[in-house]
């Protein structure tokens, strides 16, 4: 279940752009006690909290929204048409019913922070809690799993991630209020309980976690534990194991679910092994991915090739397109070098295969036959995140493993077997050679990747075609938002679009010296046309103003040098809707005298509008009209009996712009 913050992040050089129409306005907080529903605005912190159940019960699987304001957390329930990313800054006004509060209007005032690749010593503080009775836990239990998870990160992410644990002796805490599980106000104030009856502050870690027993709370039935994500934060109900903590953590990371597709061929019962991105022909399972560590089964496996490399863990060299000249040559997954550790292949803009060589070793070492004696492929696609329910503006990549041997109906043995072959259903032909001391080979039979594919071999949305390999080049990333926390927004002509947001290289230092183009294509096509360049300030941030003139998709670009391997940002969309000013001439003449309805649609000369009439209850065109070449127009109309006349204009949706119409114009014929 993925929710509706979050956007693919954590990769080299990134810069986040930002359009920013009108300001927030900040109105008193409003005193909880009162009859009805308080109407509230607050500036806080928005967060995403996943919930996960036990093994066996996907029912206690859920999240919730969270919104931490002037030192208290609310539940959030979002209005439709906003959502964002957890950590971004937020002004929030809506009705606050308890510690539930029910948003109308939102605005982002600050976008969280980017994070470049997840890598160093994570410090995590685990806390042991109880308001009765210690369970059966101890600290040197406890200790053990968090140093274990940490052989794991450092395994899982070839050296780049640790973690250093401190594990506190039991300590004891009042009682939380009911909804532990559910409630993010009462979950926070158990944390801070918690982390203060241990005599450490949060702010000495990059990480708390809080155990308790488990909890006879209705809402932590099956629940194994629930973390931010991304955030600092994570909670385990009476689980302390390998499989919850890792998971949990790589919530904190950022990371979603691992998902699973199961298909049929279109038209028929025949199970395939991938989606037909034409078709709907399939059923999707949230934690169906076995072999992952973020899907639902006990083998603890690493993290699958599409999010290692939303964590960055894929670079020097660990990642290689597959391309028709040549097979890649896949060391085993586990395996501690720079080698060939996953191959990809882009058949469209939109969707991406990733194949790896899993081996029974390291953290893969549980991993059955069925996930080793062959090699697995995982498809990347944001239309199937719309088909399963799992498409979020902001989430990171989202993963779905393929069943290569449909016919078992089992994912247990979900891998391409050594020595065969699989045609995608875009007619691509992908083949597995048979192992050589570890390594395998996959080949590309067809390799006409569509037009305006991306290469997940970069590390943003650009191909790798024509990019400069020199060692001195550096990598980039590049995401574009709106305040509104949406991919796309809809302005009336003339109307100013503010882009901002940071540039940063892998390190987190600023981007200075690259430079970085504003592109537009008109909506829906892919000419894009640079327009502007934005500077980086020396704090790296960078920001422009436009006003669009008609609909078009924004993006920013990066291109490929010596310097710099080159990047392009996801598109924002801005719908422009025309301006249609009207008025009349004389409100109120005698019946039989003529009436002048005069209206001006800046730059829109010469184009037709409709003049439309109002009578039973709805619009009817009355004249057909064109523009003149100054985008104005005035025309007489009659008024043959006594009474109220409403008239106004329409323009009609073109290409370019939507439909819009102006303002009721009221004629009394007396």
């Amino acid at each position: 279940m993925d929710p509706r913050s979050s956007r693919a992040f954590r990769r080299a050089t990134r810069i986040v752009a930002l359009g920013v129409l009108g300001a927030s306005l900040v109105a008193p907080t409003v005193a909880l006690a009162s009859v009805t529903p308080p109407s509230v605005t607050l500036n806080g912190l928005y967060t995403l909290v996943h919930v996960d159940g036990r093994v066996g019960h996907p029912a206690a699987d859920s999240y919730h929204e969270e919104f931490l304001a002037g030192g208290h957390s609310y539940d959030v329930q979002l209005h439709h048409g906003l959502a964002f990313r957890s950590g971004d800054s937020v002004t929030m006004s809506g009705q606050l019913r308890g510690a539930t509060l029910s948003v109308q209007h939102a605005q982002i005032t600050q976008f969280a922070a980017d994070q470049p690749a997840i890598g160093g010593a994570t410090k995590v503080l685990v806390v042991l809690a109880t308001w009765t009775q210690p369970d059966a836990l101890t600290q040197a239990t406890a200790a053990a799993v968090f140093n274990g998870d940490s052989t794991w990160f450092q395994q899982t992410s070839y050296g780049h991630l640790s973690l250093v644990p401190t594990v506190t002796p039991w300590v004891h805490v009042t009682a939380p209020a009911a909804n532990l599980c559910s409630d993010s106000n009462v979950a926070d104030q158990l944390t801070a309980r918690a982390v203060a009856a241990a005599g450490y502050t949060a702010a000495q870690f990059d990480r708390v976690v809080v155990y308790f027993p488990s909890s006879s709370d209705s809402t932590c039935s099956n629940v194994a534990g629930f973390a931010e994500a991304p955030g600092t934060r994570v909670w385990l109900n009476g689980t302390m194991d390998a499989r919850s903590t890792i998971h949990e953590q790589g919530h904190n990371y950022g990371l979603y679910h691992a998902h699973s597709a199961t298909c049929t061929t279109p038209g028929s019962t025949t199970l395939t092994a991938a989606p037909d991105p034409a078709a709907d022909n399939c059923t999707f399972s949230d934690y169906g991915d076995p072999f992952d560590a973020m899907g639902a089964s006990g083998y603890v496996g690493e993290y699958s090739a599409s999010q290692k490399n939303v964590l960055g863990w894929l670079d020097a060299g660990r990642k290689v397109p597959l391309t028709a000249a040549a097979p890649v040559q896949l060391v085993p997954y586990e395996q501690q070098s720079a080698a060939p550790h996953a191959a990809s292949f882009a058949v469209s803009s939109t969707r991406t295969y990733w194949f790896e060589n899993r081996s029974a070793t390291g953290p893969d070492s549980a991993l059955p036959t069925g996930a080793t004696a062959g090699v697995l492929i995982h498809v990347d696609d944001t239309t199937i995140d719309t088909k399963a329910g799992e498409a979020s503006p902001w989430a990171p990549a989202q993963s779905y493993l393929t069943d290569q041997s449909p016919a078992d109906k089992w994912l247990g043995a979900a891998v391409l077997p050594y020595g065969q072959s699989w045609t995608s259903p875009e007619g691509v032909t992908f083949s597995v050679g048979q192992p050589s001391g570890g390594t395998v080979s996959v080949s590309v039979g067809v390799a006409p990747v569509a037009a305006g594919a991306t290469s997940a071999s970069g590390t943003g949305a650009s191909s790798s075609a024509g990019s400069p390999a020199a060692s001195p080049a550096v990598a980039s990333f590049l995401t574009t938002r709106f305040a509104s926390g949406l991919p796309s927004v809809t302005v009336n002509q003339g109307e100013a679009v503010l882009v901002s947001g940071t540039a940063l290289r892998q390190d987190g230092t600023p981007a200075t010296g690259a430079t970085v183009e504003l592109q537009s294509t008109p909506h829906g096509k892919g000419t894009w046309t640079t327009f502007d360049t934005v500077a980086i300030s020396p704090a790296g941030f960078l920001s422009a103003a436009f006003r669009p003139v008609g609909s078009a998709d924004y993006r920013l670009r990066i291109e490929p040098s010596a310097t710099e391997t080159g990047s392009t940002s996801n598109k924002l969309s801005v719908i422009v809707r025309p301006l249609v000013i009207a008025a009349v001439s004389k409100p109120v003449v005698q019946h039989g005298a003529t009436v002048g309805l005069n209206v001006s649609i800046p730059g829109h000369a010469s184009q037709v509008v409709v003049v439309e009439r109002w009578a039973r209850n709805a619009w009817h065109p009355y004249a057909t009209v064109r523009l003149g070449t100054n985008g104005k127009k005035s025309v007489v109309v009659r008024p043959l009996a006594k009474g109220h006349f409403l008239y106004r204009f329409t323009k009609p949706a073109d290409a370019f712009h939507l439909g819009a119409s102006s303002k009721a114009l009221q004629v009394h014929a007396l």
